[in-house]
């Protein structure tokens, strides 16, 4: 696992998961957003199988990521 990998997940996912109001179903969001991970990642030089030693499954882990900043009863909201 790469210390840059790891570093460029963080912050990726801190800029592109966040709030999107009257998203109910993010599904196909993730899907969408998992291939600008990768595609972003190797961009940056990240190939694809260091950057699944980061995550896992891409769609898993933002799926994740998107669960941890849902509210049950308000939607999804900003992480503080």
């Amino acid at each position: 696992m790469s210390k840059s990998s790891d570093i460029f997940v963080e912050r990726w996912v801190s800029a592109n998961v966040h709030n999107i109001p009257g998203l109910e179903d993010y599904s196909r969001h993730v899907a969408q957003l998992a291939e600008q991970l990768v595609a972003d990642a190797e961009d940056r030089g990240i190939p694809e199988d260091e950057l699944n030693e980061t995550v896992g499954d891409a769609e898993d882990y933002l799926t994740r990521a998107y669960e941890t900043v849902q509210d049950g009863d308000l939607g999804f909201h900003e992480s503080d």
